[in-house]
């Protein structure tokens, strides 16, 4: 007969990645379903997607998205691993944003004990060939703080409550993972301030947003706010994470 009170500890996996998504509200209004999403099956394993030649009503359109997720435990110390990705080629938003590719990555790493905290480590995000309204933008992100061997969960909600215009709203930490925005070429009327990006009719841009609890994480690589002709708000490069042990 099965003792439930001799029931031993299962780890839950928790990941999703997904290209692109969004809305439109005008001139019409419709939803833009999301792309190459895969979605870690609980008991773990692998998820993968794939979408080529993506237009959507010529306001948006790709070349290649694809993701992978994957959760398993490792043979030789018992931890449980799970990973989230997605890569985005040719990315083309109205021609006034577009990016050569765009990778989100979020890596985890839980101890087999279930008292001890998992790792997290967006090591491999990456933004290249950006160009916003002609002007070439290079991006940098700064995640050696979420990267030491002990850097556990909390101690990455706390490290990200202190980057600077980092806020918190409702126990999220809503921060950053950029450090800097070069811009070069012809760049009349666009406006950087950190990793917010203000472009006139247009919109506003934000890059590597990174969203943090005290037991998940989620990165937003472009989160693309259109104010002109078009309305409506886009997403692409999103990833989270999270898994527990019950």
């Amino acid at each position: 007969m099965h003792d439930p009170g001799n029931q031993k500890p299962t780890y839950f996996y928790s990941a999703s990645a997904m290209a692109l998504g969004g809305r439109i509200t005008r001139p019409f209004d419709a939803n833009i379903d999301t792309q190459a999403s895969s979605v870690l099956p609980i008991v773990g394993g692998m998820g993968t997607a794939r979408v080529q030649d993506f237009r959507f009503r010529e306001i948006v359109s790709f070349q290649n998205a694809y993701s992978v997720v994957t959760g398993s435990q490792s043979k030789d110390d018992g931890s449980f691993a799970t990973l989230a990705m997605v890569t985005i080629e040719d990315l083309n938003i109205l021609h006034m944003l577009t990016a050569k590719k765009i990778v989100s990555r979020l890596a985890a790493n839980a101890p087999s004990d279930p008292k001890q905290q998992a790792t997290i480590i967006p090591v491999g995000s990456q933004l290249t060939g950006l160009n916003v309204a002609g002007c070439d933008l290079a991006v940098e992100f700064d995640v050696e703080p979420f990267c030491s061997p002990d850097m556990n969960k909390a101690k990455a909600y706390e490290a990200a409550r202190k980057r600077p215009g980092a806020r918190v709203s409702n126990g999220t930490v809503v921060t950053s993972l950029v450090s800097k925005i070069t811009a070069t070429g012809s760049c009349s009327g666009v406006r950087i301030a950190g990793n917010q990006i203000d472009v006139p009719h247009f919109g506003r841009i934000y890059v590597g947003q990174f969203l943090l609890t005290p037991y998940s994480w989620r990165l937003v690589m472009l989160r693309v706010e259109l104010g002109c002709s078009a309305e409506g708000v886009i997403a692409s490069g999103c990833t989270q994470g999270n898994g527990t042990t019950g």
